[in-house]
Parts: structure tokens; C-alpha cells; sequence
């Protein structure tokens, strides 16, 4: 929806636009954003677990994708 859109039904409406990627990114026209995202992609994610968590936990995926499933 645009402000044109809006205003000619209530001329006092405020209209915010947001976007989570801006406007001139390659990734402009993709919808949504959330900060999970943004570390994830910026690397920030890997840093924000203490070491031995992370070691512990990267184990056991391992461990489970080693499993016969069937």
C-alpha cells in the first residue's frame, strides 16, 4: 500500500515504511527481516555462543547426522 493510497481516505494517517535490506541492496525486494538473519550473515552468530557450548553442540549434530535412519 502507498501514502497516495492512504491519504486520499484519511489525510491525517501516518504512514511508515520500513525495509530490511534498504533500497538499493541486491536484496531490496525481499520481504521481512529479523536479527537472526543479521548475525547469521554478518558472522556476529558464531560469537555469541561461549566456545565450549559451541563445540558441545557442533558434536552432537555431527553425531546425529551419523545415524542410520530408517
Amino acid at each position: 500500500m502507498r501514502y497516495e493510497d492512504i491519504a486520499e481516505s484519511n489525510a491525517r494517517a501516518i504512514y511508515l515504511a520500513l525495509t530490511g535490506y534498504g533500497t538499493e541492496r541486491p536484496e531490496r525486494d525481499r520481504s521481512g527481516f529479523d536479527y537472526a538473519e543479521f548475525w547469521a550473515k554478518s558472522g556476529i552468530m558464531g560469537s555469541l555462543v561461549r566456545p565450549e557450548v559451541r563445540q558441545r553442540s557442533s558434536g552432537r549434530v555431527r553425531a546425529t547426522r551419523q545415524l542410520p535412519w530408517r
